[in-house]
């Protein structure tokens, strides 16, 4: 009699453990793709905001001062991209001048701060992640 309650409680609590593991995969998915956006780290409304990757250029349209644009999905990215900005003031870019092999990423959540840099109208772009 031992013996069933405690072969009951042991597949009870494996079921539950399997149960529990798989409620917290899909609330807290790992990340299995590459999420990528922009953040307006200015005081300026960025127009028309275009990336270059090695899926093509992304377009992100209307970013307001101060906030991120919408992701997408890409395969990769590196620490430094090809960005160009267009505002009510002109067009700005950055290219950077190689990618590092080592600074490659696959997976996660990831945007780019884009600030304008005065005196000088420099883009500065930094990878981050969330």
């Amino acid at each position: 009699m031992k013996f069933i309650v405690l072969l009951i409680s042991l597949v009870t609590l494996l079921s539950c453990s399997r149960a529990t593991e798989i409620i917290i995969d899909q609330a807290l998915p790992g990340f299995k793709t590459l999420d990528i956006g922009i953040k307006n780290n200015t005081n300026t409304k960025f127009l028309r905001t275009e990336i270059v990757t090695s899926n093509g250029n992304l377009v992100f349209q209307q970013i307001e001062p101060n906030s991120y644009s919408n992701f997408y999905e890409i395969s990769a990215i590196y620490s430094e991209v090809e960005i160009t900005v267009q505002t009510a003031n002109g067009y700005y870019s950055f290219l950077p001048s190689s990618y590092g092999e080592d600074t490659k990423v696959t997976q996660g959540n990831y945007y780019f701060e884009v600030s304008i840099e005065i005196p000088g109208n420099n883009l500065v772009v930094t990878r981050k992640s969330f």
